[in-house]
Parts: C-alpha cells; sequence; structure tokens
C-alpha cells in the first residue's frame, strides 16, 4: 500500500496509491501518466451523490495516536466556490465517522495537483476503517483527480511507535 511521499511525511505514515482504491460508479483508474511521481490517478466524474472511491487501512493505525489525513488532487472546476466533494475516515466496527468534511472548490488549486488537508482524527475512532472520497449533488467541480492518500500521525507519536515496533522490552 505504500507509496513514495515528500519531506512532510513520518515513517508511520500510511499511503494509499489509486489503485489500492475500491473503485465504484464512474470513477477510472489510470496508469500511464508520466506528469505525475507516482505515475497513476483516479479520475472521478463528480454527477450525483455517492460514496466512490475506498481505500481499507483496518487497524494499521496507532493506538491513542491522532491522525491527519490529507490528499493529493486536482480538479476540473465549474464554479470558483462551492461544494465539490467531501472525504472522511468510516470505522466498520463502531459505525461512525470519526472524521468528515466537505471540500470547497475555492480550496483547489487552478494549477494542478496539490496536497490538501483533509482535519485530523482519533486513530483509536477508527478501527477497521476505511478512507473514502464521495462525490456530491450539484458538485462544484466537474471531475477531481486523485493521485494519493496519506493518514500521518500528528503529536506526540514517535514515542508510541517505537514501543509498537519493539515491545515491551
Amino acid at each position: 500500500n505504500k507509496i513514495q511521499s515528500d519531506a512532510l511525511s513520518k515513517p508511520e505514515t500510511l499511503h494509499f496509491k489509486p489503485s489500492d482504491a475500491t473503485l465504484r460508479d464512474d470513477a477510472i483508474l489510470v496508469t500511464n501518466d508520466i506528469s505525475l511521481m507516482h505515475r497513476e490517478y483516479i479520475k472521478l466524474p463528480c454527477r450525483t451523490y455517492s460514496w466512490s472511491l475506498q481505500w481499507y487501512f483496518g487497524s494499521d493505525l496507532l493506538e491513542g495516536i491522532e491522525y491527519s489525513a490529507r490528499i493529493l488532487v486536482k480538479a476540473d472546476k465549474k464554479n470558483a466556490a462551492g461544494n465539490a466533494f467531501q472525504i472522511g475516515i468510516y470505522s466498520a466496527e463502531t459505525q461512525k465517522e470519526p472524521l468528515q468534511k466537505s471540500i470547497d472548490s475555492s480550496k483547489l488549486s487552478d494549477s494542478g495537483y496539490q496536497w490538501m488537508d483533509c482535519g485530523s482524527f482519533d486513530g483509536t475512532k477508527a478501527l477497521a476503517a476505511y478512507f473514502y472520497i464521495a462525490q456530491i449533488k450539484d458538485s462544484s467541480i466537474s471531475n477531481l483527480y486523485v493521485a494519493a492518500v496519506e493518514l500521518k500521525p500528528v503529536g506526540a507519536w514517535s514515542q508510541k511507535a517505537s514501543e509498537k515496533q519493539h515491545g515491551d522490552e
């Protein structure tokens, strides 16, 4: 599941590439874009409400750690502002969403791919979980292009990460 990322990533960051996603509806995986470092992306036409993309990360998060979610995206804008799409974390175990956020097209770059911060969540509340991207009805964009997803630990992650890797020695 891991892809190369930028300098902001920490060792325990979970990286998801487009080919790891479960695609629904009209989502299309493109694997030959030489302009991207990752060489693949998902093109998602935004026409109706639908949970269109998901990445399962199970229980791979460190317990008691806060995580920040971000995505590498670009979009074809129809309007300069307005709801473009929704992202979230859904826990199949608790049937709750520790993270849910609507993204406004005014936050999207007009000049290509950008890393977009999507918010943070408690990893303990994301058991047997999915990161998802959903189309919304009357979206302010016509297409969304997704090149990567990251879930990275924030705060006091290093001690707990070390304990998880080395056990209680």
